[in-house]
């Protein structure tokens, strides 16, 4: 049986976007029948920070409960045992791949990735399927995931350019900022989760991975 897959996601404090993000995936995937872990963390974090309850209030009305999140750090270790890095903006990219440049072939930002994938879902890919053991990935997702990376150029994160696929920080900001922040990571997760490759295996129990652990 193919392992499970590794998320994570990343924006700045690890309070609002990137819990939220991580949230709202690992809910839609595992309901869709995928063996998946998703995390999240954030490059400017303070450890053990609650989020601010204007976004806990905006992330109830997708159902999602932020209580009991507590801010940490993102780590080269849980960059490079991740085999999908979504940021919520390209400072974040720059971040990462600062840190761990060798996750460049598996790093997007969330909206450039919901932008990219359904050309890269829609297309297919006649390659033969190889037995996985129980610490490989499907084949189908690793195809899935290089298509959508290939899709852009990361240096791109390095310009004014990906601006444009940014979801902004909602700190500081009036109460509506939170909930209009809240329905763009919504929007977009739900996009890539549309898109995500059909798995072959489901969800038996819960996946630990030191790495992953708070």
């Amino acid at each position: 049986m193919n392992r499970a897959i590794r998320v994570l996601t990343v924006c700045t404090g690890n309070l609002c976007r990137s819990p939220l993000a991580a949230a709202l995936l690992d809910r839609h995937l595992r309901g869709s029948g995928v063996r998946v872990l998703v995390q999240s963390a954030g490059t400017g974090a303070f450890e053990g920070h609650a989020p601010p309850n204007h976004m806990i209030e905006a992330a109830d009305q997708f159902d999602v409960d932020l209580r009991n999140v507590r801010s940490r750090s993102v780590t080269s270790a849980a960059l490079t045992g991740a085999d999908l890095v979504l940021c919520l903006a390209a400072d974040h990219a720059r971040h990462v791949l600062g840190m761990a440049p060798e996750i460049v072939d598996r790093t997007l930002l969330l909206k450039e990735a919901a932008r990219y994938v359904p050309a890269v879902h829609d297309s297919s890919v006649d390659t033969p399927r190889s037995s996985t053991g129980p610490t490989a990935m499907s084949d189908e997702f690793v195809e899935w995931r290089a298509g959508m990376v290939g899709s852009r150029d990361p240096m791109r994160y390095w310009s004014s350019e990906s601006l444009r696929d940014d979801i902004p920080d909602p700190m500081g900001h009036r109460p509506q900022r939170y909930h209009d922040v809240a329905e763009r990571v919504a929007f977009f997760a739900q996009l890539l989760v549309s898109r995500w490759p059909a798995e072959a295996t489901s969800v038996t129990g819960p996946f630990e991975h030191p790495v992953f652990q708070r």
